[in-house]
């Protein structure tokens, strides 16, 4: 009978926690999480190369919803099954792409990707 009791005594005791629990956890607002309102959009361009070398070109572009402004200072480039981020940086006569292992140069006539120790990999590269 005792152990009767103490069961039943046990089990309302669990079962009253665990509802007032779960009544408290409900009740707490939860925190509002502003959310970033840029978008993303990416362009893949493919380009052939001399000795029918393939380097493929992801261009990414964000733009804010709030400002208006459109930055394209990062590309992501696969080559040869290896794909790297590299950050635009300024150049004289064209677009220069820099990462800690690749040099890729856009130019209205010619386009290429060295390392970054000036290793041709990849030249005379054409968009297709």
């Amino acid at each position: 009978m005792k152990r009767l009791l103490l069961f039943t005594f046990i089990g309302i005791v669990a079962c009253t926690t665990d509802s007032e629990l779960l009544s408290h956890s409900q009740s707490q607002p939860k925190n509002q999480v502003m959310l970033d309102k840029t978008t993303q959009k990416r362009s893949a361009s493919l380009y052939k190369c001399k000795d029918d070398k393939i380097i493929r070109v992801v261009r990414i572009t964000e733009s804010s919803k709030n400002t208006k402004k459109v930055k394209t200072d990062e590309i992501n480039l696969t080559f040869e099954g290896v794909t790297e981020k590299l950050n635009a940086t300024l150049y004289q006569t064209g677009k220069f792409y820099t990462s800690i292992h690749w040099q890729w140069l856009e130019t209205t006539e010619n386009n290429s990707l060295r390392s970054s120790v000036g290793n041709i990999l990849a030249e005379q590269c054409i968009e297709q």
